[in-house]
């Protein structure tokens, strides 16, 4: 679910991917964890290096515009990368955590090595990180993960959630403008989106491997099924489409037609 509570789906992707291709459970990823506790098919060293900082953080946000400045506000629980794991220390000794974000799902777990105790919460709506802090205080008193760092905001009771979307009605639209719309898009260096016809549909793709199928709610306007965006095309003087502008949550994200 998006912030403004929208039902998306889940995309499975096709092949690996360390930014987020792991579909499990809560209680699986805490039996992960118990294991890594326990130290199973692990040498002591490689625990050891698990957990020693490695890079120690010194940005002011994890992501964002502030992750580029630098600050001592985490100094006093020496916050640092860990092998895999981000680590800092507390009055109840040393502790490790991992987060991920993305549109429709947001997930956090902390644990004390010391003391061993954990939680692990994963989440299906991109309003989670709001209550995150809270969960974590009660059922574990944990007081010292890095909220402000990860850019989390408190849930706020007074302000009242973001009004859901009206549902938007598809048209259909001639064949040749799918022909003149496929591609490769550039987001930013790396970063792409595809477009191809497929048994007389559109579909898109981020990399190229798993595809949606691609609706028009316009002849100009376009949406990804299941995903909380919508895009639009640019053309040059001749009509011939040189890019696209993807809208989300009130941003606009240019793309650049390469292919």
């Amino acid at each position: 679910h998006t912030e403004r509570q929208e039902r998306i789906k889940l995309t499975r992707r096709a092949e690996p991917s360390a930014a987020g291709s792991l579909l499990t459970t809560a209680s699986d990823f805490a039996r992960l964890i118990l294991a890594v506790l326990d130290g199973e098919g692990l040498k002591q060293t490689s625990i050891d290096q698990m957990f020693a900082p490695q890079v120690s953080v010194a940005s002011k946000r994890m992501f964002g515009p502030m992750a580029s400045q630098d600050t001592e506000e985490n100094e006093g629980i020496h916050l640092a990368w860990g092998l895999g794991w981000g680590v800092f220390e507390t009055e109840l000794g040393r502790a490790f955590f991992h987060t991920g974000h993305d549109v429709g799902w947001e997930n956090y777990t902390v644990t004390y090595l010391d003391k061993k105790i954990g939680v692990v919460l994963l989440s299906n709506s991109s309003n989670f990180e709001s209550i995150a802090q809270r969960i974590v205080e009660r059922v574990i008193g944990d007081q010292s993960s890095p909220f402000t760092w990860l850019g989390y905001q408190p849930f706020d009771p007074s302000v009242p959630p973001p009004t859901p979307e009206p549902e938007r009605k598809t048209v259909k639209i001639d064949p040749s403008i799918f022909d003149a719309v496929t591609g490769q898009y550039e987001v930013q260096p790396g970063d792409w989106i595809f477009l191809r016809v497929e048994d007389g549909r559109l579909v898109g793709s981020g990399d190229g491997n798993d595809w949606d199928d691609v609706v028009a709610v316009s002849e100009k306007e376009f949406l990804i099924d299941g995903k909380p965006y919508s895009f639009t095309f640019s053309r040059d003087s001749d009509g011939t489409v040189t890019g696209l502008v993807i809208s989300y949550q009130g941003r606009e994200i240019p793309a650049k037609k390469i292919k």
